[in-house]
Formats: C-alpha cells, sequence, structure tokens
C-alpha cells in the first residue's frame, strides 16, 4: 500500500518485542497453513494489535490492511454493531479497496527494485501483473466484499419498503 508493505514481519516482531498481556498473540496465530481460524483473526486485527502496530512507522502497511479486516467483522459479523455502523464500516472498506485496486492498474512495476527488466516485453508484462496480483487482496476476496456490502444495502432497502421484517437486520 504505498510505499508500506503489508509484512508478516511486523506481526512478529510485535510478538517478539511486546508483552502477550499487550497484543495477546500466540506464535501460532501465524501459521499460513491455518488461514479459517477466526479466533487468530480476531486477535490480529484487534484494538490492541492496531494500536501497536499504528505507533511503528515501518508496519503502516500491516497497520492499513489488518484495520480493514477488523472493519469487515464489525460491519458483517459483529452483532453489536448497528445497521449505520455496519454501512459505514462495509462500505469503507469497499472504497478504499477500490481505490487501492485502482491505484495498483497506475502502479509501474519495472523499476529496479522490482527486478523484472528485461528485454523480453510480453515477459515483462505477464511478471509485471504478477506483481500487481500480489500486492493486493485476491479477487474473490475482492468481489465478496463488494457482493456483500451490496447485498446489505438492499436487504435494508427490503426492509425499509416493508418487504422483509425488521428482524432481517438483526443477524
Amino acid at each position: 500500500m504505498g510505499d508500506f508493505s503489508i509484512d508478516i514481519k511486523d506481526i512478529i516482531d510485535l510478538i517478539e518485542s511486546d508483552s502477550k498481556i499487550e497484543h495477546n498473540l500466540i506464535k501460532s496465530d501465524l501459521t499460513p497453513k491455518d488461514r479459517q481460524n477466526f479466533a487468530s483473526c480476531l486477535r490480529k486485527s484487534s484494538e490492541t494489535v492496531l494500536a501497536l502496530l499504528n505507533k511503528n512507522e515501518n508496519a503502516k502497511g500491516t497497520y492499513v490492511y489488518l484495520t480493514l479486516l477488523n472493519l469487515i467483522i464489525s460491519g458483517f459479523i459483529n452483532k453489536s454493531t448497528t445497521i449505520e455502523e455496519r454501512i459505514y464500516h462495509i462500505w469503507t472498506v469497499v472504497f478504499i479497496c477500490r481505490l487501492w485496486f485502482s491505484w495498483i492498474q497506475y502502479l509501474d512495476v519495472t523499476d529496479s527494485n522490482n527486478k523484472i527488466n528485461n528485454n523480453d516485453n510480453n515477459n515483462n508484462s505477464q511478471s509485471s501483473n504478477k506483481i500487481k496480483q500480489r500486492t493486493f487482496i485476491t479477487k474473490p476476496a475482492f468481489w465478496c466484499i463488494e457482493i456483500n456490502a451490496h447485498t446489505l444495502v438492499y436487504i435494508i432497502m427490503l426492509v425499509i419498503k416493508k418487504k422483509l421484517p425488521i428482524d432481517a437486520l438483526n443477524t
């Protein structure tokens, strides 16, 4: 994101440098094979972890990424979030992801840092596309967020028009 990277090393540094009492993280929270561990996801995107990451200038990319995750949880999962807050959180994520994706499309990845300067333009284009794909969340994740945000608005509209009961907003 911008000049900042999203890196698991930021979380590792947090675990190694701060007390567990401060962040509530454990090393198994960082296991890449266990991507569907929701409890770990909650810990990594908690307000305390975000506050600690925000203090580290080099962890801004990771901070923004985990903030988006925190907003997704608040908007779609946390039952105590009001409808107005849900809309705000989810659409904040949608618009940030749209801007992030648009920025990547105009990103010039042919600089020396990315080491893809070569004479073969076709290879260069393929390498450039791969680098761009790695600098954004997966497309299925992006579309899932976008579709669910639209679905939330649609359900709210159905409740307003009395096509659905108000209880439809409680789940």
